[in-house]
């Protein structure tokens, strides 16, 4: 049977750079999937092949090197029916495997079959590396980032396997080097951090590798941490090798210790933008265009710009091109945000802040927080395609005005009409009339001819433009308008047809489209004309197809093309490609006509169609009586991905499948809006739900409340284990913007429907939840108990992740016992399971964890590590709120080792970070420990007006145990300040608050805390003090934040040199 007639397989996926985990298609193979040793050794040696093919000999050879030939010969052939039987249960005998091919001496694994391969996708990062490819930002770091470890890491005994796996890990090795350097000298030197992290770790004898991280961490301004990274160096390569660092490191040391201490800027230096997106080919026709709208971009009264001008026209590529040439000119570069696949004009703010690394979370308005962001920033925003949106007009009007040194540039078919809009109208290219320039030479100099060779000439090779076949051209390229879109679509037939029968075939569809669209304009009738035309000339597989991935938003992989077109078909009306071959075959086809693009995306194409293609495919689409078959197509293939990714957010590629997600989620943006609006509601529920830790990890909580939201609405007559898991959701979302209360009674109701689902896993979910919540809000015998609960739970379970998880939670309801040996033993027993799962976001929390209590015991060194481990593997997942919970834990460490310069820029990042993102708690944290280093400074009013800030924060969103501290910080300050009785009632509203929730002091903070109330007691004397006490105890927690509001107000009130005169 020839396989090309073959549906095409589910593909198989291996993960393969560190534990293996294979699968075809949602199938998983795990190890168990195997009933003998040789099939599973047969199928690895294959994947981690090049191409994935071998002869036969060298499969004898690599796996049964001492057998004889008959009997290696038997062996192979038994390990490859085991094989076969694996991928293909249900295979019958005497049928051509789908996945599989021995011909001619080799076997191999059918290409159509293959999926994603991380080490694949590894060697193609790293050859693009070596050759840039556009539409690619930084392959370098997309290898770096793939490489989860060395190969076959649970399998280190397969000696067939060494020698590639030393290959590999060399090339890693190399790549993690030469980015390293490649940030430093780029001015970008704390970026290589993570990875020289991890390579360190794998060999902590490496010494170029300790360089480059001495190197990175003195560019950044941190000789100090560099020095230190010599001393663990020599103390590594004495401890494992019995060595002592090269003469080379020990210079780099000399230079460093001869370098001047540079004090750090107060406030973290933001990143200069840089994501302008490549180009394949050169501008044509363009240069004035080009060099007239750069100059309107610099001039200082121009705020904002927009190139309009007819689909196809060209807006996107000039404003692409004027904004690379001009960007040297903006101090802070040029960010580009796409927002073609952006329908509703309230996402455009959100879809600017994430481009701008601005989260979406939290109460304030995103708006506010992205002005914020950008209000000091020189930089070029370049927003492309807002005519479909033209409603947020005005949204990026009082952008320009909270920031004064920012300058738009967009793109519209027509004007935003902003009062600060200058408009730029970007015409066709000039075309010759052919009566007047019937010669090569005469028509060639027109922008429009020469766009049209240029194109032609990169699909037929041969082609040339001649005194016979000009005349041809210059009416084709007159009849198109110039318009480049048309132009490219007209020249990617040249490799079937000649120039005449274009232009025939054009007149033809131009008359018939005449009367059909007499109500657009001249030009827009010309491309949709042109669009029509190339349509017409495809096969009728061909027009479904191209239909059907109109649905597509922002771009689709071969898989998701192949299950929606698949999917769609339901009549022999609509015929889409059945079979692997004409299916590939039509997607070839779309591309060389040019109603396709292509990218390479981690070693996989990846497709897009421009806007205007694809509005005329949704025209069509609707027109064949599709658009409900098709559309449910493409949201059940989200849903499926989705799904998919939920359990592996929190494995060992939760750093992989957070990227695909972030490919994908302009589709399943619209995936979701449309199953809200379908009938059913069970799958926008299900899509919703497996979606809540990817808006939460993103940044992007308050845009996943929303939808989460909407999807609550429709729920009540939804399953209850469906219900219960949108519910948690929610709850998780709401919980991390600081609504405890609300995520209470959510955690609460999926509890119970999930308890009457006898669902264990959701009820240990919602468990965890509300203890999460009880202590946010301080009643840690309530959190304590709902975690032991969870934790019974989960054992009975045997769920590694949960029981890890609720461990977890235990050890932070002991810390804030103040229990540390109770702590640790919870937090290491919860590691011990996270580090075989892999969850590298759950480990980075408890390193944290431990890292924090290694403060609280007053080991600053070791805490100092465990932050910078932490911090590194947050920065790795870019999971945005671990990222600022890190940076908080190490500023404390720095704090008690007083480095208080490093501490407060550390401080000062996560305050901006939690500022952006909305979560204020960690707000709140943030800015109680920005006021202790006001203490330090010797800036009372400050101090005080920060703590006040702070308590305020904590009051608002529950946090009482923080509200105390910040209470037992403000009673020294006013004993100091001559307020001795001010400070007893803050003290005792202080203590009311510990004793009702159970919390404790940290070790550090203690013995301030006595010595701040000995002072008030001695300034007061025993009789007032114990009168004070009692009435600050009994004070209400509202009266006690207006009190020390008021005293913080009249703190600064008074001049410096008269504070210690105030008195009661």
């Amino acid at each position: 049977m020839d396989h090309s007639t073959l549906a095409l397989p589910p593909p198989i996926r291996a993960d393969l750079l560190g534990p293996v985990r294979l699968s075809v298609g949602d199938r998983p193979l795990p190890p168990s999937a195997w009933p003998r040793r040789a099939p599973r050794s047969l199928f690895l040696l294959l994947l981690i092949t090049r191409g994935h093919s071998l002869a036969r000999d060298q499969v004898l050879d690599l796996l049964w090197p001492d057998a004889p030939v008959d009997t290696s010969l038997n062996a192979l052939y038994v390990a490859l029916h085991g094989l076969r039987r694996v991928l293909e249960p249900d295979l019958r005998s005497g049928r051509t495997s789908a996945y599989i091919d021995l011909a001619d001496n080799v076997l191999r694994l059918r290409p159509e079959a293959m999926g994603r391969v991380d080490v694949s996708e590894f060697e193609a990062a790293l050859a693009a590396a070596r050759k840039p490819v556009a539409d690619r930002p930084d392959p370098l770091q997309e290898a770096i980032a793939l490489y989860g470890g060395d190969l076959l890491a649970d399998e280190p005994y397969l000696d067939w396997a060494v020698a590639r796996r030393e290959h590999l890990r060399t090339v890693w090795r190399g790549a993690v080097l030469d980015y390293a350097e490649r940030e430093r000298t780029g001015g970008r030197p704390l970026l290589a951090l993570p990875a020289l992290g991890r390579l360190l770790e794998s060999d902590p004898t490496d010494e170029p590798a300790h360089r480059a991280l001495m190197l990175a961490m003195a560019a950044a301004g941190r000789r100090e941490d560099a020095l230190r990274q010599f001393d663990r160096c020599a103390r590594a390569l004495r401890e494992e090798l019995d060595a002592e660092p090269s003469d080379e490191t020990r210079a780099l040391v000399d230079d460093l210790n001869r370098r001047p201490t540079t004090p750090p800027s107060s406030r973290a230096p933001s990143p200069r933008f840089d994501s302008l997106p490549g180009t394949p080919n050169p501008l044509v026709g363009r240069d004035r265009e080009v060099e007239a709208l750069e100059d309107l971009l610099l001039r200082r009264d121009v705020r904002l710009v927009t190139v309009t001008g007819p689909g196809g026209v060209g807006k996107s590529r000039l404003a692409i091109e004027a904004a690379a040439q001009s960007a040297d000119e903006f101090a802070d570069g040029v960010c580009f945000v796409p927002l073609a696949v952006v329908t509703d004009p309230r996402l455009v703010i959100p879809t600017i802040a994430r481009a701008v690394g601005v989260s979406d979370t939290g109460d304030r308005p995103v708006a506010e927080l992205v002005g914020e962001a950008l209000r000091e920033r020189e930089a070029l925003l370049v927003l492309d395609n807002l005519e479909q949106v033209l409603d947020a007009a005005t949204d990026i009007a009082d952008l320009l005005l909270a920031c004064r040194r920012l300058t738009v540039l967009a793109t519209s078919r027509e004007p935003l009409h902003v009062r600060a809009e200058h408009e730029f109208a970007l015409g066709p290219l000039a075309t010759p009339e052919p009566s007047r320039h019937p010669s090569a030479g005469g028509v060639a100099r027109f922008a429009a001819v020469e766009l049209f060779v240029q194109r032609a000439t990169a699909v037929r090779a041969d082609f040339a433009l001649t005194d016979a076949n000009a005349p041809a051209v210059a009416a084709l390229c007159a009849r198109l308008d110039g318009l480049p879109l048309a132009i490219e679509l007209a020249s990617a037939r040249c490799r079937t047809q000649t120039i005449e029968s274009l232009v025939a075939g054009l007149t033809d569809r131009f008359a018939l489209l005449t009367d059909g669209y007499r109500d657009l304009p001249p030009r827009q009738r010309t491309m949709r004309a042109t669009i029509a035309w190339s349509y017409d000339l495809l096969s009728e597989r061909e027009q479904a197809l191209y239909r059907h991935l109109s649905v597509f938003v922002g771009g689709f992989s071969q898989e998701a093309a192949a299950a929606v077109a698949a999917t769609g078909t339901a009549s022999p009306a609509s015929p889409l490609p059945a079979d692997t071959r004409a299916f590939v075959d039509s997607l070839r086809a779309l591309t060389e006509k040019a109603l396709l693009r292509v990218t390479d995306d981690a070693g996989e194409p990846r497709y897009a169609m421009l806007e205007t293609t694809r509005e005329f495919g949704l025209v069509a689409l609707e027109r064949h009586g599709e658009v409900g078959r098709v559309r449910d197509a493409h949201a059940h293939w989200c849903l499926a991905l989705a799904e998919r990714a939920e359990p592996e957010l929190t494995g060992a590629a939760q750093a992989a499948w957070g990227d695909r997600l972030d490919v994908e989620y302009a589709n399943l943006r619209a995936a979701l809006e449309w199953l809200l609006d379908r009938p059913d509601p069970t799958p926008a529920l299900r899509l919703a739900a497996s979606l809540w830790r990817f808006w939460w990890t993103r940044g992007l909580a308050r845009e996943g409340r929303e939808w989460l939201e909407r999807a609550m609405a429709l729920s009540a007559a939804a399953d209850p284990g469906i219900r219960a898991k949108v519910l948690h959701a929610a709850a998780e979302l709401v919980e991390s913007l600081g609504d405890y209360r609300r995520a209470e009674d959510l955690y609460a109701e999926s509890f119970d429907l999930s308890r009457a689902t006898e669902n264990a896993a959701g009820e240990i979910a919602a468990l965890n939840g509300l203890g999460q919540a009880a202590r946010a809000l301080g009643a840690l015998d309530r959190a304590q108990a709902l975690h032991e609960q969870a934790l019974q739970i989960a054992r009975e379970h045997g769920n590694a992740r949960t029981t890890a998880t609720t461990l977890n939670n235990l050890g932070s309801v002991a810390y804030f016992r103040g229990d540390g040996a109770g702590a640790e033993a919870r937090w290491e027993e919860g590691l011990k399971y996270l580090r075989g799962i892999g969850d590298q976001r759950a480990i980075g929390s408890i390193v944290g964890n431990l890292g924090a209590l290694a403060l609280m015991r007053g080991d600053i060194a070791r805490a100092t590590t465990l932050d910078e481990e932490a911090l590194l593997i947050a920065r790795g997942l870019d999971d945005v709120p671990a990222i600022t919970h890190g940076l908080i834990n190490l500023a404390g460490a720095l704090f008690e080792a007083k480095d208080y310069g490093r501490s407060r820029v550390l401080f000062e990042d996560a305050l901006a970070r939690s500022r952006q993102s909305g979560e204020a708690y960690t707000e709140a944290v943030a800015l109680y420990n920005i006021a202790r280093i006001a203490e330090v400074d010797g800036d009372p009013p400050t101090a005080a007006e920060q703590f006040v800030e702070s308590l305020t924060l904590f009051w608002r969103t529950g946090g009482l145990p923080g509200l105390a501290a910040c209470l037992e910080r403000l009673g020294p300050i006013a004993v100091a300040a001559g307020s001795g009785r001010q400070a007893v009632r803050l003290l005792a509203a202080a203590s009311t608050i510990r004793d009702t929730t159970g919390a404790s002091r940290d070790t550090v903070d203690s013995g301030e805390y006595e010595c701040g109330l000995d002072a008030a007691r001695a300034a007061v004397g025993p009789a007032v003090f114990d009168a004070t006490w009692a009435e600050g105890a009994a004070l209400e927690t509202a009266d006690v934040v207006e009190e020390a509001s008021a005293f913080a107000a009249a703190l600064r009130s008074v001049p410096l040199a008269e504070q210690t005169a105030v008195s009661d």
